[in-house]
């Protein structure tokens, strides 16, 4: 099984599990008194990021008073979450989809991205004004100008695949920039796609240095997909100079995480790798010497007989005598491995 990356990487990446995270300032801590404080004096900043911070905190109605005097003083953000709070009923008013709009509209005039955002989701649905794609998709590429992330996820996304129904084709030149926006801003997701536009060269110039480099930072943000593709990138050489025990330590760490076809890989004639017996070095995986890798193929291990198959095709100097690879590999064969079966497949065609 020779995979490069198993799929392009393209669910929901929930950027955003509310629309603010809850983690400042803390409620004991003198920021949250000084914010108070400049809440209470009147300063629409302030209102509006105390309020931002109950809806956080789960406490909506707290939020509503400050929100409410943050959007009278026509601040931004003050007006953005204002029209979260009528597009979600979080704050304890009713639910009111036009009025979402209405305040969604009037931050949008001033810049702010995330109301630009939302506003393009009500528009695409119809949800509190008139439905229209068309105008949909524009406020959808004026939030991503103004650098919404969701805005700039939800564009790389529909380039990537092609969003027929909303006049988006799929456009791979357009997805690359957007992919790279969300890497730069720390997203492992979108540098395994990097990753898999390089090694393929969609949208881009065919590069395996680069695409190793984008898969290596999908690996380094703990993204097992990635330390799978850097593994195999190390064991074959590609974009990187072959390195089979990084390789090896790679491939493990994605199967530590439960990463199926890393899990797969290890437990098929891959895992018995070395560097090479003849040379004297230790082995690597769980055999050290080509006796014993025979040892194993002649107690019945599948990996291994495909393995000492291998040898016999291709290194039949570090095996040290005649054998007949086809041998090994039927045996391996009939017992499934999927390895042998193709293998044999391509031999029978030569």
């Amino acid at each position: 099984m020779n995979l490069k990356h198993i799929c392009l990487f393209l669910f929901c990446l929930n950027m955003l599990p509310g629309v603010w995270a809850a983690e400042s300032p803390s409620q004991n801590g003198e920021d949250f008194v000084s914010l108070q404080q400049a809440a209470q004096a009147g300063n629409a900043q302030a209102q509006a990021e105390l309020g931002e911070f109950y809806i956080a905190q789960g406490e909506g109605p707290k939020a509503w008073p400050l929100l409410k005097a943050s959007a009278k003083q026509k601040d931004p953000e003050g007006l953005f979450a204002l029209g979260y709070c009528y597009e979600t009923g979080q704050c304890g008013e009713k639910q009111n989809y036009k009025k979402a709009v209405k305040y969604y509209k009037k931050a949008a005039q001033k810049n702010n991205s995330e109301a630009m955002y939302r506003l393009a989701l009500l528009t695409h649905d119809g949800d509190g004004t008139k439905a229209d794609v068309k105008k949909a998709v524009s406020y959808m590429l004026q939030a991503a100008d103004l650098g919404s992330a969701s805005a700039i996820y939800f564009l790389a996304l529909a380039y990537t695949n092609g969003q027929e129904a909303d006049g988006i084709k799929q456009d791979y030149k357009k997805a690359v920039p957007l992919w790279k926006k969300l890497a730069a801003a720390g997203q492992g997701e979108a540098c395994f796609n990097l990753g898999y536009f390089y090694y393929y060269g969609y949208g881009v110039q065919q590069d395996l240095e680069q695409a190793f480099a984008w898969d290596l930072c999908a690996a380094q943000r703990g993204l097992p997909q990635g330390q799978y593709q850097v593994g195999l990138a190390y064991i074959r050489g590609e974009g990187v100079p072959e390195d089979v025990s990084q390789g090896m330590q790679w491939i493990q760490q994605a199967a530590d995480q439960g990463f199926e076809p890393a899990q797969q890989w290890l437990s098929t004639a891959s895992y018995f790798l070395y560097t090479g017996p003849d040379l004297g070095e230790k082995g690597i995986g769980k055999v050290e010497s080509v006796p014993h890798l025979k040892k194993r193929a002649e107690e019945g291990s599948a990996a291994a007989q495909y393995l000492y198959g291998s040898l016999c095709e291709q290194k039949p100097d570090v095996v040290g005598e005649v054998c007949d690879a086809d041998f090994w590999y039927q045996k391996a064969a009939a017992q499934g491995l999927e390895a042998a079966i193709e293998k044999l497949k391509t031999r029978a065609k030569k």
